[in-house]
């Protein structure tokens, strides 16, 4: 299965400690600047920005536009600086059931590109509860929230791999011939925006937060709406991982979402059924999330001060939503983040039926050394078309087992 996961900081999280980090400025251009252009690495849908951390080491953040704070997921690295830890948090995790910690420290100073960000305020998570490198197949060592470039007009190319920040005093919009422009709302430094989905026999209004820190496709929670129903061939699944644990629900397909000028058809979507433990204000009313699998058939412009969105259609727009044909999850696991390891396997798939199971490690798949493929490589093989063959060479408990199965629609 292609993991859909979201890095769901539990909302609680953000509400803590919102009123106690300082209001740090963020990233600032040097002077005479208009424009400062932001290279980026792209895996498996996660967009990753090299950070130069206090002017030492140079670490790898996931730009997140759905994250209202800055955080460093590897305390580590503020152990080696000896930075201070000033008021530590007490977060229910996502399962609801573990409490994790998470420490406020001062006067981080951030660097990428030609934007600098000096004494920031972050947060520093007491264990790597996320593990991003399972998910990405690369090192990954926290967040960059929208704390630090709300204040910019921001273009994320993905194409090109480059996030482009520019000074809204020196800003021109781009023209309609080439953009759809679109008004957003942008809450607690997050874009959100209008649109609806069409799922069994009704049209669903919904407020969708744009978020580039998921590498899903729509995610849609099912507790908005009072007469929703599941569409059919839904599976069961973890639809993201967060705090502490994994977040349950179903995958599916909603026949068709809309948003701005733009019509998609057969979407691959999580359907989220846990109960928002918060009052709906705390949500903003939000009925979902628009990530990456979405976000990158485009060029898109943020523009936080004007609360516009603007919308230029990439090459990859016309693409059909590709699932998961075999029931596997893989991640990536060992000290260079270079081995394939079954993460899960859902049940009454391919893969169960014929017998690979949690923990496997992955040594080939169609003849292909497991060395030769990266994560997204061996995603997508699972992902082809229907009635391929798939022989896989696994290692169990330090014993070799070959395994064979036939692709088939999940959902």
């Amino acid at each position: 299965m292609k993991y859909f996961f979201r890095l769901y900081m539990i909302l609680g999280f953000s509400l803590t400690i919102s009123g106690l980090l300082g209001q740090s400025v963020g990233f600032e251009m040097p002077a005479g600047k208009g424009k400062i252009d932001i290279p980026f690495e792209y895996y498996n849908n996660f967009i990753l920005v090299k950070v130069k951390f206090n002017k030492v080491f140079t670490l790898k953040f996931i730009f997140d536009t759905g994250a209202e704070h800055t955080i460093l997921t590897k305390r580590e690295i503020t152990d080696i600086l000896a930075i201070p830890y000033g008021r530590t948090f007490q977060v229910m995790g996502s399962d609801l059931q573990k409490t994790l910690i998470a420490h406020l420290v001062k006067d981080i100073n951030l660097e990428t590109g030609l934007a600098t960000a000096f004494k920031q305020d972050i947060l520093v998570l007491d264990e790597d509860y996320f593990r991003f490198e399972e998910f990405t197949g690369t090192e990954v060592h926290g967040i960059l929230g929208a704390d630090l470039f709300r204040r910019f007009v921001v273009k994320i190319n993905y194409q090109r791999r480059l996030i482009s920040l520019y000074n809204p005093k020196y800003y021109t919009p781009p023209t309609s011939s080439k953009y759809d422009t679109y008004t957003i709302k942008v809450h607690k430094s997050k874009p959100y925006i209008n649109g609806n989905v069409f799922a069994q026999k009704d049209t669903i209004d919904c407020n969708f937060l744009i978020d580039t820190g998921a590498s899903m496709a729509l995610l849609l929670n099912t507790f908005a709406h009072k007469n929703f129903e599941l569409p059919p061939n839904t599976i069961k699944s973890n639809v993201g991982a967060g705090l502490g644990g994994f977040i349950e629900g179903y995958t599916g397909r909603v026949q068709n979402l809309r948003f701005a000028q733009y019509d998609l058809q057969n979407v691959i979507t999580s359907f989220q059924d846990q109960e928002p433990i918060l009052n709906r204000d705390s949500t903003f009313f939000r009925n979902g999330i628009i990530g990456n699998e979405i976000l990158n058939r485009f060029t898109i412009i943020l523009n936080y001060p004007l609360e516009k969105i603007y919308f230029k259609p990439n090459r990859k727009f016309k693409r059909k939503f590709v699932y998961d044909k075999s029931g596997l999850t893989l991640i990536t696991a060992g000290q260079l983040n270079n081995t394939l390891v079954v993460q899960n396997v859902l049940p009454d798939t391919p893969a169960a039926e014929a017998g690979i199971f949690r923990g496997d490690i992955i040594k080939s798949i169609n003849g292909i050394p497991a060395s030769f493929l990266s994560l997204k490589n061996a995603t997508n093989m699972l992902r082809s078309k229907a009635g391929k063959t798939i022989r896989i060479k696994l290692e169990r408990i330090g014993y070799p087992v070959k395994r064979k199965f036939v692709l088939r629609d999940l959902i």
